[in-house]
């Protein structure tokens, strides 16, 4: 028999900071990427970019959850002028309408080029999303 855990704020907290901390090693797992594809090592650029994808969306499944759990309304909170629901558009279009087709057009200049001079503005914004749900995941009053 399974027994029902309630989840507590600390289970929402941690898993925000680690997106968080994610992110921030994607700044750094694009220069493996950048440095793959210039050497003309696509296996290893192939390979780095499918974990950072897979990385990706364990993120967008959090933000699924934390979406239910709280019942939230992506398109009704807002950060720095912009609700977070187009901060997380933006960046999972920028990923599947830009870097994902040249990966699969296998454009590696393009390729290349998006990861040095476009990926780290889209991965900016979306970090702010897991900051501003951190912050306010933290300040939520449980009765």
């Amino acid at each position: 028999m399974t027994q029902n855990k309630e989840i507590t704020k600390e289970d929402i907290i941690e898993p925000l900071k680690g997106a968080i901390d994610y992110l921030d090693q994607i700044f750094l797992n694009k220069e493996l990427i950048s440095e793959a594809l210039d050497e003309e090592n696509y296996e290893t650029a192939w390979n780095e970019f499918n974990h950072m994808i897979s990385g990706i969306e364990t993120l967008n499944d959090l933000l699924v959850n934390i979406r239910n759990i709280y019942g939230l309304d992506y398109n009704e909170l807002y950060y720095k002028g912009s609700n977070l629901n187009e901060y997380i558009k933006e960046f999972n279009l920028f990923l599947s309408d830009e870097l994902m087709v040249a990966m699969e057009n296998k454009d590696y200049i393009l390729v290349s080029d998006l990861i040095n001079y476009e990926l780290q503005k889209y991965l900016k914004q979306y970090q702010k999303v897991f900051i501003f749900l951190l912050d306010y995941v933290k300040n939520i009053k449980i009765s």
